[in-house]
């Protein structure tokens, strides 16, 4: 029993003292009840987690605790955090540090306080950006305030009034692809009216002819026992998992919205954007050529899985917002079909997965009127624009799933006038 005690206090001298007394108070009942039974004839759990006798699966301890065993059989091997800390999903193995700019006096939470008025805490990253209806002002927040557009003047996305000439000069200059595509300006809603570039490139197109059908998406997230990523080309799929899907997609789930062993048995559609000089483009019922190639390179045929029923109900009503005819598996590539810089809805848990280089990525348009969520975490986005900094490759990728309703303004890191807006209900 010493040595059993041992080991796990030597687990413990790695972690801040705060946590060390709450381990400690709670040794002697995980250990008695453990040692009923040999390690050695116990499979482990796995940290964060708890495994029931019988149990099919490891359960996840709740958000705003922690599970440090890999022996744990019941959820009382969760232990809150302590105060300062936070666990923002289920399953973590350890608490998070409130940081500098926030605290949390009590035990057991999933989130900090900001110290400053107009701040919103993202629990991402610790950050305490200004929320939605304020701006920076020194180390604090100040209420934004908007001046009243007089007679002949519009309000823009972003609280401007503009005059007539204004809009023009900024239309024409920044936001349609060329001069000669301005046709004018939408005082109602503060943006920009061009015209559809001709021939191969990506059209604008009214929302009404993005919901055609309640086509199979091209690809689709399925948890089913573990993770995979389907990619359909006409009648046949192929499934990618492991360490590559990781990279691409839970990377960026700060949040634990993609852990399969949390969330069983769920299928969620994955659009593709591709962005560039132009802006975005929503792909129509293809993917761009870096992500089909990513996905031979990385996949095998699969029978497994059906198709996405639309009649489940988990996903009745949901549209592809771009979808066309689905292409058959093929070698040759082709230029792909989209909408650009597009106003989009989604259905919670929908996920985006964009194309992104060192000069063109997504960002969070904070400052924009359009924006509805004032919880929303950016956090994702402000990691994506650090590692673009650094990133050697000239394309990579970056996923990010909306789960909260709302309206969400994105721009292009190299012209914050070229952008997507998505409506999530």
């Amino acid at each position: 029993r010493q040595t059993e005690m041992m080991c796990e206090f030597r687990v413990c001298l790695c972690w801040p003292s705060v946590l060390c007394w709450i381990l400690a108070s709670r040794l002697n009942t995980a250990i008695g009840s453990n040692l009923t039974l040999s390690r050695s004839e116990r499979i482990p759990c796995k940290s964060g987690f708890y495994c029931p006798e019988g149990s099919k699966s490891p359960i996840p301890c709740p958000r705003g605790t922690f599970g440090p065993s890999f022996w744990a059989t019941s959820i009382s091997s969760c232990i809150s955090c302590p105060p300062h800390h936070y666990g923002p999903r289920e399953g973590l193995s350890s608490c998070l540090p409130c940081g500098a700019w926030s605290q949390q006096p009590l035990p057991g939470q999933d989130s900090c306080v900001c110290q400053q008025e107009g701040q919103v805490f993202q629990a991402s990253d610790g950050h305490c950006p200004c929320t939605l209806g304020y701006r920076p002002k020194g180390k604090a927040c100040v209420l934004k305030v908007y001046e009243v557009c007089k007679y002949g003047k519009a309000r823009d996305q972003y609280g401007d009034c503009l005059d007539h000439m204004q809009w023009k000069q900024r239309c024409s200059q920044q936001v349609c692809s060329s001069p000669e595509l301005y046709e004018g300006f939408d005082g109602s809603l503060g943006v920009c009216v061009c015209r559809s570039l001709p021939g191969p490139e990506p059209d604008r197109v009214e929302c009404a002819g993005w919901c055609r059908s309640l086509l199979t998406p091209v690809l689709q997230l399925v948890c089913t026992g573990g993770l995979y990523l389907l990619y359909t080309e006409s009648n046949h799929q192929l499934s990618m998992s492991g360490s590559v899907l990781e990279s691409v997609l839970k990377r960026w789930d700060s949040h634990g919205s993609l852990e399969c062993s949390v969330q069983l048995n769920f299928s969620r559609p994955v659009y593709t954007v591709q962005m560039g000089e132009a802006g975005f483009v929503g792909l129509l019922n293809t993917v761009p050529v870096e992500v089909r190639s990513l996905i031979l390179a990385h996949s095998h045929e699969s029978n497994t899985f059906e198709p996405l029923d639309t009649d489940r109900e988990d996903m009745k009503a949901k549209q592809d917002p771009w979808s066309s005819k689905s292409p058959g598996f093929s070698t040759s590539v082709t230029l792909p079909e989209g909408v650009l810089n597009p106003a989009a809805c989604l259905h919670p848990g929908d996920i985006l997965l964009f194309t992104v280089t060192q000069q063109h990525y997504p960002m969070y348009d904070v400052d924009n009127l359009y924006n509805t969520n004032a919880a929303f975490d950016w956090g994702a986005f402000r990691l994506l624009a650090q590692d673009q900094q650094l990133i050697r490759s000239a394309h990579s990728l970056f996923s990010i799933s909306l789960t909260e309703p709302g309206v969400y303004a994105f721009k292009l890191s190299s012209q914050r006038h070229r952008q997507m807006v998505f409506s999530v209900h």
